[in-house]
């Protein structure tokens, strides 16, 4: 197919162009006014491209646009950031009347519905299938339908609510829109006639204030009744008449963007951004008789000063976000808002792509080829030095078109005369066949653009001077700006209450709160507000609204709860007097020291105070917990059960009766040569004993003669034998946590055990904290107990496990090995796994793999065969969750008990899809009445 000259010059016009502008790209110019209307010259272009404006824009201004969607959208302007003295002067004129925009009912019922909207709870679904197979919905507020109160039916003949359950229906709108409501608040109503059938207002005393007579349409209003806002007739005229300035708000920043990069991140610090309210009513200047307050905010953080009138956003959570203020003087209220935008650096755009240009000979003919995005396009030319004759012309010419190509923009062809294809592609048409050698006769244009190149932006600050400096392909711009200074204080408000929110719990509606003074969460919960910091403990101050209905179906779990108060300290006071009454926390005489009552102070008094790690406290009531005592009866008719009794009273430190209801002496009286067979020195403090036997009593070989010595100086045990043992210690000691002995038979280890050689068992060894061998092997021939810490520095190796079911053991990152758990009571709940937890997973892409040489064991089964598994590194990629890290952070393994819980929650996504499909088969089989055979 031959390529006609449009085709070719089109083609060349747009290999030409080497900008690359990508699918909203941010880009940088200069405003052109031109007339009203606005446009902009892109750096390294002279078109000027229409645009509109978010921005204040004037002729020759710097400005930030965003191009995309065949639109250009000036989104910053660089010249001048913040709003212009010019046009706040200008505002200032062109405002001519109050803005008023005090709430309605209509606000209030809207703000009504939104608080509800976030406090709502849940509703139950019943369906009723009719005979025909048609289905008719019920939402409702109990589990079941008979129980409920509250009742939406929707079905083909409209959409209704009851009350009462289903017995009236209160409100709906039927098939033909028609539409029953109790009250109706709407912004406005729109209709080509409305039939009041008559319209009456009267007072409390019966007397009509509004009428709209429904035979002839005519409206009285008595004038003594109507209000506009809260004045009458005659002083809303006074009132204009008196009064006819204007009060509006300024800002002295409306609009300011903030740079970021391509994800929408801050560059750098976070740049100064503020703005100053100014209240006027007229021409005079009343900020500081009026009331301000940031009132609606959507995206951002900051700060806002009361005295200067100013807001300074320290952060941004939202691409567009704003911040809207109220101000109320003299009854007139009204409303601006500062809108702060992210812009963003446009991501860098793809690699320009050179068309392929391929030129073939065959049959006399050569064919050229380009293929470009848009596919492949071919031209045969005859060969030789002729070119390929075109139509006929009007003259009875034939035009011809010539195509040379050069690599140095048409100074010189390429090889082959030109024939061979180039970064530049030259053309021209005439009359003769010939193609032309001269290199001038040809219009070139180039193909091969350049990779284009993203601007950068830098910002610096230096002695209250921010530099924004830009860079593209071919400049550099470079703005300057003054940071701001603080503007004249104004004056201090009237000092105004805190309120505080109180909150209490109850399980009765609010007769008696729940435990703990109403602090555990019960069935009802009671809130008030006042300027009190303190809880009523009065239930009648708190509103209740029930929170826990009848048990329903089990819902999600909830988040977790703030956490309460907790005790810091407990303090104890005593005292000791004669009343039996009148004694309070606030009496003088009380002490932390334990006061014995005595025959003159005969009552012992104490009370508690705690203290909690809030800072609050609270104390018990005093109360008497003992009394002195009557004297005791005469020593001479006491049993020898009395006299032990009274001795044992008098706490003395030498004797006492233990729980078992036994007396003891206490050892430090104790002063004998021989006690059980331990000789005694006090001197030394020693007790030594010495063996009367020898043989064996079945675990410990026995020698007649030994000594056992107990130093309690040293804290030793030591065992010394009448005979010498060859190559060993002719004794055996024991201090604190070591142990020196020739042979030694240990069962059982409540500490940690170190051993320098190896160690054979026969039986159990327990280690309670831990065993550490340095040196040689350790044989068990039966078990091994260790409760706290094993350290294994090579590998465990049991042969002969026999199988059985117990627990699964698994190696911590630590390089633990640990029983698994999955019990609910050590866990706490956070959330369900959502669908988009786990959908990348679908793009996980198991493999096959061999583990590489010396990874494992040359007897692991796994060293010489292919593996099904995954990559450690594709998991981390798709559900991190799942990853297990070493020891430097680096992703090591997979945690198949994490990765299970996401496949499962995959598999049921599948099946609700499924059954979707399933559904809808059934239903296009029952439309179809398509039966199963």
């Amino acid at each position: 197919m031959e390529l006609s000259k449009v085709i070719i010059d089109d083609f060349a016009k747009v290999t030409n162009d080497d900008r690359h502008i990508s699918q909203n790209t941010t880009l940088y110019g200069t405003i052109k006014v031109n007339g009203d209307k606005n446009y902009v010259q892109l750096d390294g272009s002279d078109l000027l491209t229409p645009c509109s404006s978010s921005v204040n824009v004037k002729d020759g201004e710097r400005v930030m646009v965003v191009v995309g969607g065949h639109e250009a959208v000036v989104t910053g302007n660089m010249s001048s950031p913040a709003a212009r003295l010019g046009d706040v002067d200008d505002a200032k004129k062109e405002i001519g009347e109050t803005v008023d925009q005090s709430l309605d009912a209509y606000d209030v019922k809207l703000a009504q519905m939104n608080e509800l909207a976030a406090n709502t709870l849940g509703f139950y679904y019943t369906e009723e299938k009719a005979a025909d197979g048609s289905i008719i919905a019920y939402r409702h507020d109990k589990a079941e339908l008979s129980e409920s109160k509250i009742i939406y039916k929707n079905g083909i003949d409209g959409f209704f609510l009851s009350v009462d359950g289903g017995q009236t229906w209160k409100a709906g709108f039927d098939s033909n829109g028609d539409a029953v409501l109790n009250i109706l608040y709407a912004i406005g109503i729109q209709s080509k006639w409305i039939n009041t059938r008559g319209f009456t207002a009267t007072d409390n005393s019966g007397k009509e204030t509004f009428k709209i007579d429904e035979n002839t349409g005519s409206v009285y209003i008595d004038p003594n009744t109507f209000m506009l806002g809260d004045k009458g007739i005659a002083d809303t005229i006074n009132g204009i008449v008196s009064d006819a300035s204007t009060v509006f708000m300024l800002l002295s920043n409306e609009y300011q963007g903030i740079v970021t990069d391509a994800n929408g991140n801050i560059v750098g610090d976070f740049p100064n951004c503020q703005t100053t309210i100014t209240i006027m009513s007229g021409n005079d200047d009343v900020t500081s008789e009026a009331t301000i307050q940031p009132t609606l905010k959507k995206g951002l953080t900051g700060e806002w000063d009361a005295e200067t009138f100013t807001y300074t956003v320290t952060g941004l959570t939202e691409d567009n976000c704003y911040i809207e203020f109220t101000a109320l003087y003299n009854d007139s209220t009204v409303k601006r808002r500062f809108t702060v935008c992210k812009q963003r650096y446009g991501k860098d755009g793809e690699n320009a792509v050179s068309p392929v240009v391929s030129v073939e000979k065959k049959d006399g003919k050569t064919i050229i080829s380009i293929t470009d995005k848009t596919g492949t396009h071919t031209q045969e030319v005859l060969d030789g030095a002729n070119g390929t004759p075109g139509p006929k012309g009007e003259d009875g010419k034939t035009s011809y078109f010539h195509v040379k190509y050069s690599d140095d923009g048409g100074m010189t062809f390429t090889d082959n005369a030109g024939e061979k294809a180039g970064a530049y592609i030259g053309t021209y048409t005439d009359h003769i066949k010939a193609d032309s050698n001269i290199v001038s006769d040809y219009t070139w244009v180039k193909i091969e653009g350049k990779d284009g190149v993203s601007p950068t932006i830098t910002v610096t600050k230096e002695n209250g001077v921010v530099t924004i400096v830009t860079k593209d392909k071919s400049h550099t711009y470079t703005q300057k700006v003054l940071d701001g200074t603080n503007g004249t204080p104004g004056a201090n408000g009237t000092n105004g209450q805190t309120t505080y929110f109180h909150l209490k719990y109850s399980n009765d509606g609010g007769k008696t709160f729940t435990s703990n003074n109403g602090e555990d969460v019960g069935s009802y919960i009671g809130t008030y507000t006042d300027f009190v910091k303190e809880d009523s403990d009065t239930p009648s101050d708190y509103t209740w609204v029930k929170i826990k209905g009848e048990n329903g179906k089990d819902g999600k779990d909830g988040i977790n709860g703030t956490n309460g108060k907790g005790i810091s300290e407990i303090h104890t006071y005593y005292q000791a007097n004669n009343q039996t009454s009148g004694i309070y926390v606030y009496s003088s005489g009380w002490s932390e020291a334990f006061t014995a009552p005595n025959s003159s102070s005969k009552y012992l008094w104490t009370y508690q105070k705690t203290i909690y790690n809030d800072g609050s406290s609270e104390s018990t009531s005093p109360h008497i917990i003992g009394t002195y005592g009557k004297d005791g009866k005469d020593g001479s008719t006491l049993s020898s059960s009395e006299i032990w009794n009274l001795l044992l009273q008098q706490n003395t430190d030498f004797m006492y009766k233990g729980s078992d209801g036994k007396i003891y002496l206490k050892a430090t009286y104790i002063d004998t040569g021989d006690f059980c067979g331990w000789q005694a020195d006090r001197i030394n403090k020693r007790l030594t004993a010495t063996a009367t036997d020898s043989g064996s009593d079945g675990d410990i070989d026995l020698s007649y003669g030994g000594q056992v010595i107990l130093d309690a100086s040293k804290a030793m045990v030591k065992t010394e034998s009448p005979y010498s043992v060859y190559g060993g210690y002719d004794y055996a000691a024991l201090c604190g946590n070591q142990v020196l002995a020739n042979t030694a038979k240990i069962f059982s280890f409540l500490n940690n055990a170190t051993f320098s050689k190896s160690i054979t068992a026969e039986g159990s060894i327990t280690g309670k904290n831990g065993l550490s061998i340095s040196i040689g092997n350790v044989v068990f021939n039966k078990k091994l107990n260790v409760g706290d810490r094993l350290t294994v520095l090579e590998q465990i190796y049991a042969p002969n496990t026999p199988a059985g079911s117990g627990y699964t053991l698994y190696l911590t990152s630590g390089g633990f090995i640990k029983k698994s758990s999955s019990s609910k009571r050590y866990k706490k709940h956070v959330s369900f796994i959502n669908d988009t937890d786990v959908k990348k997973l679908y793009e996980l892409r198991p493999v096959y793999f061999n583990y590489k040489e010396g990874i494992l064991d040359d007897d692991n089964e796994d060293c010489h065969r292919t593996i099904p598994g995954f990559y450690a590194e594709l998991v981390d990629k798709y559900f991190p969750e799942a990853v297990v890290h070493d020891e430097k952070g680096r992703v090591d393994d997979w945690d198949v008990r994490k990765l299970v819980p996401a496949m499962l929650k995959l598999i049921q996504l599948q099946k609700e899809q499924l059954d979707r499909q399933e559904e809808r088969l059934s239903k296009i089989e029952s439309i179809l009445n398509i039966k199963e055979e």
